[in-house]
């Protein structure tokens, strides 16, 4: 494996290659709030920056119509690491919570760390996971688990100084992840 300084450096590179992208990506996806398990237009949009950015992408991921899984193999066998996107709107209010951010930064991440697979082993996986205000896609999706390589999931929050939760599938990986860790 390479330096992790290098790793990281060439990560970031591509994140601020899009930066403008990202940053268009979350207007255009706040500037049309969609409601759970109908945001189609914040899926497509989200599906194929991440296409353009080299990933595999499976649209209505486990039977849920706007969820996704773009995938990226790394150098051999390994980990599959999940890193997922919110992207649903309140009734009224729009993205209050804003997961327009969220999903920018989801989108980020994995785009950060899928331009390092090549140095890295296992699997990355950008999971898209509608509906999460209130109609919780995430325990769907999980008690859907089809595949021998359904990741753990890596989950981005945007709250005050940002936040990351690192969960395993026993719900126990209390991980510096970030500026600080949230076990769950």
């Amino acid at each position: 494996m390479s330096d992790p300084k290098a790793l990281a450096q060439r990560a970031i590179k591509a994140i601020d290659e899009r930066r403008d992208a990202l940053f268009a990506l979350s207007r255009a996806i706040h500037a049309k709030p969609e409601l759970a398990y109908e945001e189609r237009e914040a899926a497509i949009r989200i599906t194929e920056f991440l296409e353009g950015a080299g990933f595999a992408v499976e649209r209505g991921y486990k039977n849920v119509e706007t969820s996704y899984r773009g995938d990226a193999k790394g150098r051999g066998p390994g980990p599959t690491v999940a890193i997922l996107q919110e992207y649903d709107a309140l009734a009224e209010i729009g993205h209050a919570c804003g997961h327009n951010l969220i999903a920018m930064i989801g989108v980020a991440a994995s785009v950060g760390v899928r331009a390092v697979m090549d140095q890295l082993p296992g699997k990355l996986a950008a999971i898209g996971t509608p509906a999460e205000e209130g109609a919780h896609s995430r325990r769907r999706l999980r008690r859907r688990r089809r595949r021998d390589d359904d990741p753990p999931d890596l989950r981005t929050i945007a709250r005050g100084p940002a936040l990351a939760r690192l969960e395993s599938r026993d719900g126990r990986v209390p991980r510096q992840v970030g500026t600080r860790c949230v076990a769950t």
